[in-house]
């Protein structure tokens, strides 16, 4: 649990070395108009603790803090925005490479109309691929618009600041309110001079009428040992919805290692995964919703042999709203999942949730899984108990509690998380 002195701990490390700061950054930007400058964010503190006979326990702290500061100058075209978290090992031990401290942003936006110029860390805006310490320039006439961004590349594999890594790419947008949303953008990125990885990002997510989506996402990678494109990673989903009642998807999901040729030339794996799924939900008198999931996965593994594997999943479930009049919802549904041949699970859950006074939610949960491993001859059970409650307090203050007891054949296992959050 959250104690006094996490708080403390919390204030001094994020509240002091971070707000302090931005408040003299805005400072230096003001023109006159300091009085007029609007702040606004989110302060979180989480602690999560777990116990597992075979691991130990483990206690992190992690605090977080987003602030957007606006009105900095008279036009209203200047603001600052910071987004960073701070987590602290309290019990356990933890991979070393990760760091207490993450800045995810920090920068200063100038938008003048259709001009959008931010300078300093930060995602590129409606092209989030990279994280980047430099600049990014966007214009935008109506539905059209084109943008870039350049600088030093966050190091990928501990996000900190790094003079060895660049990055740099140029982007189109199309955007019509109620119709289609898309960007297409290429990339440079580069290791000590020399390219590191260079690709293609594409989004689009587009209503062809009230009843029907269609999302898609995209990256390609260029082989600069074979010199040609691949397909890394793709995502397109089907939404058609005819009517509050009824909602159905398809899906389809490709996923490939691809490689950094200069800062971490050994891939460690080119396999390709690829799954195809349906789902749908319908909602009967009134109170019931039934709802299904079927997956189809597809796994090209890079072994000497090039093995390609099939593993199929089905969900199906049931939920009820205010059972007996007593404004509890209820959960539950069964999944199976052949694990590419290897093994079988299923599991049997139940959730009970309830809304209190509007501003209280609590769940209490419980599911059982059995698996089956055919390759060893073996079985066993996986019991999982759980609850959770939020309290939202005057709009502005979260409190969350949650936890889970889970108790095998082998091994038993507790995780408690709580979070305390406030916006301003």
């Amino acid at each position: 649990m959250i104690s006094l002195l996490h708080f403390a701990h919390f204030v001094q490390a994020i509240v002091l070395k971070y707000v302090v700061l931005t408040v003299i950054f805005c400072l230096l930007f003001s023109t006159g108009a300091a009085y007029a400058m609007e702040n606004h964010g989110l302060i979180s503190v989480d602690d999560y603790y777990s116990s597992d006979t075979s691991a130990g326990d483990r206690n992190m702290l992690t605090t977080r803090l987003r602030l957007d500061t606006t009105k900095i100058n008279s036009a209203n075209t200047l603001s600052f925005h910071f987004n960073g978290r701070e987590r602290n090992v309290l019990a356990g031990k933890y991979y070393a490479a990760n760091k207490r401290e993450r800045i995810d942003a920090v920068n200063l936006v100038y938008e003048p109309g259709s001009v959008y110029l931010a300078v300093g860390r930060l995602y590129p805006k409606e092209v989030p691929v990279e994280h980047t310490d430099g600049v990014n320039f966007v214009y935008k006439k109506k539905e059209i618009g084109f943008g870039a961004f350049g600088g030093f590349k966050a190091n990928p594999y501990t996000d900190e600041f790094s003079s060895k890594f660049m990055t740099a790419g140029a982007y189109l947008l199309y955007n019509r309110i109620g119709f289609i949303t898309s960007s297409l953008a290429v990339i440079q990125d580069n290791y000590k001079g020399a390219t590191d990885r260079q690709y293609a990002y594409g989004q689009l997510t587009l209503f062809p009428t009230d009843k029907l989506m269609l999302f898609g996402t995209g990256t390609s990678d260029f082989n600069q040992q074979m010199h040609k494109m691949n397909l890394t990673n793709a995502i397109v989903e089907l939404n058609f919805r005819p009517d509050f009642s009824k909602n159905f998807a398809l899906g389809y999901t490709y996923f490939k290692g691809f490689s950094y040729f200069k800062s971490a030339p050994s891939q460690l794996s080119t396999g390709i995964a690829r799954s195809y799924y349906a789902r749908a939900n319908y909602r009967f008198f009134e109170t019931y919703s039934l709802y299904g999931r079927v997956d189809r996965q597809v796994r090209n593994s890079t072994g000497v042999t090039g093995e390609t594997t099939h593993s199929n999943s089905y969900q199906l479930g049931l939920t009820k709203d205010d059972i007996l009049k007593s404004n509890v919802n209820v959960n539950g549904s069964v999944s199976i999942n052949d694990s590419y041949g290897t093994a079988k699970h299923k599991t049997y859950s139940v959730e009970l949730s309830r809304v209190n006074w509007e501003v209280l939610h609590t769940a209490l949960n419980v599911s059982r899984t059995t698996n089956t491993y055919s390759v060893y001859n073996l079985s066993d059970k996986l019991w999982v108990f759980g609850g959770s409650a939020n309290l939202y307090f005057k709009k502005r203050w979260t409190i969350s509690l949650n936890y889970e007891y889970d108790k095998a054949t082998s091994y038993t296992s507790s995780y408690l998380m709580s979070r305390v959050s406030m916006k301003f």
